[in-house]
């Protein structure tokens, strides 16, 4: 079976799934399936080396990384990269797409923009989920030191300890904790 050539949106001669040809590769001579294979591992070990913690990450958000660093949209130096590695999720979505090509798909209606919506998505929903995360770290901590301040119904009796005579507030090393 013949490969068919395309040219793709950055003007590349391309075969398959997204696989640029090399100077010297014959289309007719490649498997689709093992080149697209190789190229996968490829690109996902350059997105670990992009993104430190990239093992850390949820799938959908491994994907999204994945399929940039496919295209070519995350390069070092990039600011949606400088962004992933600092912790700004908050900026990635909308810096992800800030692109002539995003823009450029749109106003074509071709795949290009709606895969990088879907990344963006991704990369929104993980920022929504780390503040979730921080939101429950948050609450989590202020019952802890609710804690320390609720007596237990046997501390009085056990004690000796009036607690009806003791202040509401926390004084002294304690206060500084609220």
């Amino acid at each position: 079976t013949k490969n068919k050539v395309y040219i793709d949106t950055s003007g590349n001669k391309t075969i398959g799934i997204g696989h640029k040809l090399l100077p010297g590769e014959d289309p007719n001579e490649m498997d689709i399936e093992e080149t697209f294979n190789t190229d996968l591992k490829n690109k996902i070990s350059i997105t670990k080396t992009l993104f430190l913690d990239y093992d850390k990450y949820p799938l959908d958000v491994k994907k999204a990384l994945v399929s940039g660093v496919f295209r070519g949209e995350h390069k070092k130096g990039h600011k949606t990269v400088d962004y992933i590695n600092s912790g700004q999720w908050d900026k990635v979505p909308e810096e992800y797409i800030n692109r002539n090509d995003y823009r450029e798909s749109k106003k074509k209606n071709t795949g290009v923009y709606k895969r990088m919506d879907e990344n963006a998505g991704s990369f929104r929903n993980y920022y929504k989920q780390l503040q979730e995360e921080e939101k429950n770290k948050k609450l989590e901590q202020s019952s802890m030191l609710g804690d320390l301040f609720v007596k237990p119904a046997y501390a009085e009796e056990e004690s000796g300890i009036d607690f009806s005579k003791l202040p509401d507030k926390p004084r002294g090393a304690l206060s500084q904790l609220t």
